[in-house]
């Protein structure tokens, strides 16, 4: 299992705000939290690693999405702890 601890940056255009969150919240395994400004606290919960990268990158595709920045990342264990691009010590 892999957990990300993400901020979502929306966009400027504050007319697409709404529909942006409707939509970030139809992404199996994202739990958003309360948005702040033009950022928005969010945790991606998935069974692997990969799925983790295809959720972030769907994230990031989002019409008013500015961009995803990642705070932490959790493994169950090590399977795919490679595929988000993690360098080790």
């Amino acid at each position: 299992m892999a957990i990300c601890g993400i901020v979502v940056r929306l966009g400027q255009e504050t007319a697409v705000h709404a529909d942006a969150l409707a939509r970030l919240g139809q992404i199996p395994g994202l739990s958003l939290g309360a948005p702040t400004g033009l950022k928005v606290p969010a945790v991606l919960d998935t069974p692997s690693a990969e799925e983790d990268r295809a959720g972030l990158e769907r994230i990031a595709a989002l019409q008013g999405i500015e961009g995803v920045d990642l705070v932490c990342v959790h493994y169950d264990d090590d399977t795919g702890a490679d595929a988000l691009g993690e360098v080790g010590p």
